[in-house]
């Protein structure tokens, strides 16, 4: 609602309603929002560019706000979609190939025993020689073969 000291002249009632008939003619929505609106979407078309700039990603401001709400809708109310993502960003892992004879290498030696402290060893000698046995008789199998290793990305 706005109010006018008089109906015609230039600062007048007349004045604003023509030039606003002639905004909203264009298909101009900026008579629709109050100057707190217009100032928050200039914001919002700042951080995009600088996110442009910084990443080359270009994300409109509509696709910024569908995927936050999307997020946020599948998050517990009180976890922020920011933090969410930090715990992710935390615990991701890139599978890497890896040599299948490296991988049965590294495999046999978790599986070696400590020396005997005190009780039974964990597998006996002639289980653990034909398991290593089996696997090396199997990496000769598949020469050149990689398998997939799922190592944290730490950063």
């Amino acid at each position: 609602m706005r109010s006018f000291p008089r109906f015609a002249g230039i600062g007048g009632a007349r004045e604003f309603a023509e030039n606003l008939a002639a905004e909203l003619t264009q298909g101009s929505q900026v008579p629709f929002l109050s100057p707190k609106q217009a100032q928050d979407a200039l914001a919002i078309r700042d951080l995009l560019a600088d996110l442009q700039m910084e990443t080359g990603r270009r994300v409109s401001a509509v696709e910024a706000v569908t995927g936050f709400l999307a997020a946020a809708r599948l998050l517990p109310a009180d976890l922020a979609p920011v933090e969410a993502v930090r715990t992710f960003a935390r615990t991701l892992s890139h599978v890497k190939p890896r040599g299948i004879r490296e991988a049965v290498a590294g495999f046999l030696l978790a599986r070696e025993d400590p020396p005997k402290a005190r009780g039974r060893a964990r597998f006996s000698p002639v289980y653990a020689r034909n398991v290593a046995s089996w696997l090396t008789g199997f990496t000769e199998a598949f020469p050149g073969h990689h398998v997939a290793d799922l190592t944290p990305e730490l950063g």
